[in-house]
């Protein structure tokens, strides 16, 4: 449940309609109600209870005639607004006590009426989708939105001030009469199932245990099956039969495999024999096939050498044995020698390329200093234009001045043509509105006069009419009431059918001739304006055609225009002028660019020249040396190819003498004259006894890893066998608790603990665990719940015992102190709080309202836990705190605060606070 809004009008303190945000106001998650002590703060958590159930936080409905301001006189209005959302849900209550009028509609006298409610459940486009007006419904809607009567969301939601710690030192039984609604009506049932299911998958473990014994066993009888059969003796226990003692069948796998054991040891004492009589025959083999190779190489040496004998040149055959390296050793000097030789010769297309180059160069060369000298010809020609060019263009840019000077003076005169042009149709204008300024002047002159002539003759009228009442009321011997003479010697006399003028009418023609009046004034002084707009008009245009004189507009827009072209011709040559200083500068540089590149190319030509005379000077003395020295060969590339081959074909044959001395001296001596054909034989049957040794060693070798691989397989398979066995047995103790009680709660039950209370206790230890958590925190380490012993005993309830880990000790909940007392109690609503939602199918709690006990805290522990209430933000719950604590002020900046006004009634501010 999260709180959006609150409004109350004439409830306890406040008279006046007072409105809170909790949007703004729980945005940051912990926000405080500040105010003096009786200033009204409880007022508004009595408020909440009282829109959301009907009642107030003292518990009773007669306590709803407490939310009556005494401030409030019989015709202010009083009520409650509250707007919330309970998962996703938004609702809005309005309720107004009995006799009080509504404050919507203050006006409507309401002293007979019975108490009004009203609830709307929204759409999310804001329309209504449920709405109810009775009592009974609303707080039956509420209580099955909430999971919870007002009872329970005193102890969830809004914890009253010197309630606060009830939940806590309630007794077991109490605590269960409490908390068994909370928890939910179909708890109960819920826990049976859940023991019956706990039952039922306690049972599948227990038949997965076995199924998993079975396995194992049936896995380590497979691996061993070739050596379990026809043991002598055979096992006394088969350790595949279910029904078997577990310490007996394991005994049985562990004999099985101390047997093998044995086994596979005199199996490797039989393979080491068999190694060392395989070795010995094997390299007798080996022994007699390397004398039959060593003669077959001695014959393919032997034939090595003729085929090389035949492959020496003509000048080398013959040679004996021993000379043949000396005279491989004359040739490696010649070549050593031949090989610079060669290398010159293979170089001669680039030298030719390099003498070419060289010549182009000198050609090029040549042509581009022509080009450069042609070029510098033409300069002074070029220079000789363009100064004829300057001249004519400083003669025009010295104009510059003077077309200015002309083209303003003709720009001004132009404008005042423009000007008197453009004042011609205005004077037609001003002149037009000055003649109907002077009509109406006129008729309003005249209809001042007229107005004035009725208004005197009316009033002249009214005169005498005045007289003959006046003389009607004359009596003879009477006195005059105006003159107070006796005498009436020529009394007024009325017509009989004349109509009396009435002082309304005079004052109406009065008022008629004043408006007249004031129109002819008016009317005047329009003309008196209008004839000014037009004098002024007039003086501007004399002025102007004083200016031009005799010329016409057009004459001076043609002399502008030409002034306009000569300012423009002359800002042309300027600019000419620095093209022209430019172009002269870049012929000056040009003409030494030009005579450093002629300079540059002709050393270069000359280089270039003198470098291929001296290229070829040397390939000719280089020719000369090289034909001294081979004489009446072609070249000394034809001489080294011709001596590399026969230094190839000496080496060969001399290595073909070495290969047979090797092949020679790898024959034993007392071999050597026995045939090739004899020895190969002989290695034949060498081979065929090794081969018969070798397959002896492979068949015991393979019978000793086979028993070694089974006996190595087969240590996992008994560890997970046994393993099998141990958690099977540790399973059906586990789990007996389970079986046993899914067989309690399927029958009759047994036991001296209800079922109800069972349940209600597991329930209410998930409820202490999550309270520990905030309790732990709040009290630094030292406090965590525990459910209390007595808790056990029948049906006694919810026993709650505080477990200080300082000490070791339990303790009862009412041996705590004030300040231990208010953060428990703290703790048990929160734990509550959480598991509500999470378990029973309760609403989020998303709004929570503390009313005071921080002063009962020392400042750490204060400190502690406003920590903890600040980490609920992360779990989107917002905290409200009622306090005076000085370091609650100092700590919590969002806020509301309840002021007492000079009248004594209070009002709610939002102050701006800034943390120190």
């Amino acid at each position: 449940m999260r709180l959006h809004r609150l409004v109350i009008t004439g409830v306890g303190p406040f008279r006046d309609r007072q409105e809170i945000d909790f949007d703004e106001l729980t945005e940051s998650g912990l926000f405080l109600i500040d105010g003096a002590t009786g200033s009204g703060k409880t007022t508004i958590i009595d408020s909440i209870v009282y829109a959301l159930f009907g009642v107030v936080s003292g518990g009773n409905d007669s306590d709803v005639t407490r939310m009556r301001s005494h401030y409030c006189s019989e015709t202010d209005p009083t009520g409650v607004t509250c707007e919330f959302t309970v998962d996703g849900r938004r609702h809005t209550i309005s309720r107004i006590p009995a006799g009080a009028r509504d404050p919507e509609a203050p006006d409507k006298a309401s002293t007979s009426k019975p108490a009004r409610q009203i609830l709307r459940e929204l759409n999310a486009d804001g329309s209504d989708r449920v709405v109810l007006t009775k009592d009974r419904e609303i707080t039956e809607h509420v209580v099955d939105l909430l999971r919870m009567n007002a009872d329970q969301f005193r102890q969830l939601v809004v914890l009253p001030q010197g309630q606060f710690a009830h939940l806590l030192t309630m007794t077991p039984l109490e605590r269960l009469g409490s908390l068994a609604s909370l928890l939910g009506e179909d708890f109960f049932e819920r826990v049976q199932a859940d023991l019956q299911l706990q039952g039922v998958m306690a049972e599948a473990e227990r038949a997965a245990a076995h199924d998993a014994v079975a396995v194992a066993a049936q896995r380590l009888a497979g691996r061993l099956k070739t050596y379990v059969d026809g043991q002598d003796p055979e096992p006394l226990v088969d350790f595949c039969e279910a029904t078997a003692p577990d310490e007996g069948r394991l005994a049985a796998v562990d004999a099985l495999l101390a047997a093998l054991s044995d086994q596979a040891a005199a199996a490797v004492m039989q393979r080491d024999t068999q190694s060392v009589e395989t070795s010995a025959a094997v390299v007798a083999a080996t022994s007699a096939h390397e004398v039959a190779d060593s003669l077959r190489e001695v014959g393919a040496t032997q034939v090595a050498v003729a085929a090389a004998e035949s492959e020496l040149d003509s000048a080398d055959a013959g040679i004996g044995k021993d000379t043949i390296a000396n005279r491989v050793g004359e040739f490696r000097k010649l070549e050593g020698s031949l090989g610079e030789h060669t290398a010159w010769e293979a170089e001669a297309p680039q030298r030719q390329q390099n003498a070419d180059v060289l010549s182009q160069r000198e050609t090029q060369c040549l042509a581009e200093a022509t080009l450069r000298r042609t070029e510098k010809g033409s300069i002074p020609v070029a220079r000789k234009d363009l100064e004829s060019r300057r001249s004519l263009a400083e003669r025009l840019a010295a104009t510059a001045a003077a077309a200015v000077a002309e083209e303003v003076r003709l720009s001004a005169l132009l404008s005042a043509a423009n000007e008197l042009t453009a004042l011609s149709p205005e004077l037609d204008r001003f002149g037009a509105a000055l003649f109907a300024a002077e009509e109406v002047e006129r008729m309003a002159i005249d209809a001042a006069a007229a107005a004035r002539a009725r208004w005197e003759a009316m009033l002249d009228q009214h005169r005498v009419e005045r007289a003959a009442q006046l003389a009607a009321t004359l009596a003879p011997g009477g006195a005059c009431p105006v003159c107070g003479s006796m005498d009436h010697p020529q009394p007024a006399h009325a017509s009989g059918d004349a109509v009396l003028v009435s002082d309304a009418a005079v004052e109406k023609a009065k008022a008629a001739e004043g408006t007249a009046s004031r129109a002819a004034a008016a009317a005047a002084k329009s003309t008196t304006g209008a004839r000014r707009a037009v004098q002024d008009v007039e003086r501007q245009v004399a002025t102007l055609t004083g200016a031009l004189g005799e010329l016409t507009p057009e004459a001076i827009a043609a002399q502008h225009e030409a002034a306009v072209g000569r300012q423009e011709s002359a800002a042309d040559a300027q600019a000419e002028l620095d093209d022209i200083a430019s172009e002269l500068s870049n012929l000056t540089e040009r003409e030494g660019v030009l005579d450093a590149e002629i300079a540059e190319l002709d050393s270069a030509a000359t280089q270039a020249k003198a470098t291929g005379a001296a290229l070829q000077a040397a390939e000719q003395a280089r020719a000369a040396q090289i034909r001294k020295a081979i004489g009446t060969a072609d070249s000394a590339t034809t001489l080294l190819a011709t001596t590399q081959a026969r230094v190839a074909a000496l080496a060969a044959l001399l290595a073909a003498h070495a290969a047979l001395d090797a092949a020679a001296a790898g024959v034993p001596a007392d071999k050597r004259t026995a045939s090739p054909e004899a020895a190969s034989s002989e290695a034949a049957r060498a081979a065929e006894v090794s081969r018969a040794a070798t397959a002896a060693l492979g068949q015991l070798t393979e019978r000793a890893n086979a028993l070694a691989s089974a006996i190595d397989d087969a240590g996992p398979l008994r560890d997970s066998f046994a393993a099998c066995l141990s958690d099977r047995s540790a399973i059906i103790d586990r789990t007996a608790d389970h079986v046993s009680l899914a067989a309690l709660v399927s029958a009759k039950n047994t036991r001296s603990l209800h079922l109800r209370s069972y349940a209600l206790q597991r329930r209410f230890e998930s409820v202490l665990v999550a309270a520990s958590n905030h309790l732990e925190r709040m009290s630094s380490g030292k406090f965590t719940f525990e459910l209390g012993e007595h808790s056990g005993r029948g049906s006694a309830g919810l026993g709650i015992a505080i477990h200080d880990a300082w000490t070791g000790q339990l303790q009862e909940p009412k041996s705590l102190s004030g300040g231990e007392t208010f953060y428990a109690s703290l703790s048990l609503a929160l734990g509550l709080a959480d598991i509500v939602k999470s378990e029973a199918g309760g609403s989020s709690l998303e709004t929570l309202f503390i009313d005071e006990g921080f002063g009962s805290l020392d400042q750490d522990t204060l400190y502690q836990v406003l920590d903890q209430l600040d980490e609920m933000r992360a779990g989107r719950r917002a905290v409200g705190v009622v306090s005076h604590v000085t370091e609650m002020k100092e700590s919590i900046s969002d806020r509301i605060e309840v002021r007492r006004q000079a009248d004594s009634t209070s009002t709610i501010v939002r102050p701006s606070v800034e943390i120190r």
